[in-house]
């Protein structure tokens, strides 16, 4: 009896070792990942193949757009619920409707240049090759119905 509790409590304390071997190895990459410098760009290096001063400046890019592209898609929410406050209130004041939705489309617009001058910024920074396949999916994303996705409706960074 007590030679089957020791076979027990071995398999057991092997198995839990086991585990967090297996643990271990298998989030490595992503740990190393995690404790680099711009660790939420990590993906952009290993997809383009980034060399070290390619992402350096490619990082920088994107922490100085950060704030414009914050800014822009609070603007893009303050207007939409105006927006949503006045069709709300049930007048008939068509004319501010109209007004606001230009207003609002232009703002998108502007958002939308912004953020096509900025992913060409980025592709410069690259090799043609991989600048290529940068615009590639970029473009696909944001100017289809993926771009949604991209952004979740707001930021989510």
């Amino acid at each position: 009896m007590k030679s089957i509790a020791t076979l027990i409590v071995f398999g057991v304390v092997a198995s839990i070792i086991c585990y967090g071997a297996v643990y271990y190895f298998g989030t490595q990459s992503h740990r190393h990942v995690a404790q680099q410098e711009f660790p939420e760009l990590a993906w952009l290096r290993v997809e383009f193949e980034l060399s070290e001063e390619e992402f350096e400046r490619i990082s920088k890019l994107h922490y100085a757009y950060l704030p414009k592209c914050e800014s822009m898609c609070e603007l893009v929410s303050e207007k939409n619920a105006e927006l949503v406050h006045l069709m709300g209130q049930g007048t008939n004041a068509e004319e501010q409707h109209k007004e606001l939705l230009e207003e609002v489309v232009g703002i998108r617009a502007d958002c939308q240049k912004m953020m096509l001058e900025h992913f060409h910024s980025v592709s410069q920074e690259m090799n043609p090759t991989q600048r290529e396949r940068y615009l590639a999916w970029v473009l696909e994303e944001s100017l289809s119905s993926g771009h949604q996705a991209l952004v979740g409706g707001h930021h989510q960074n």
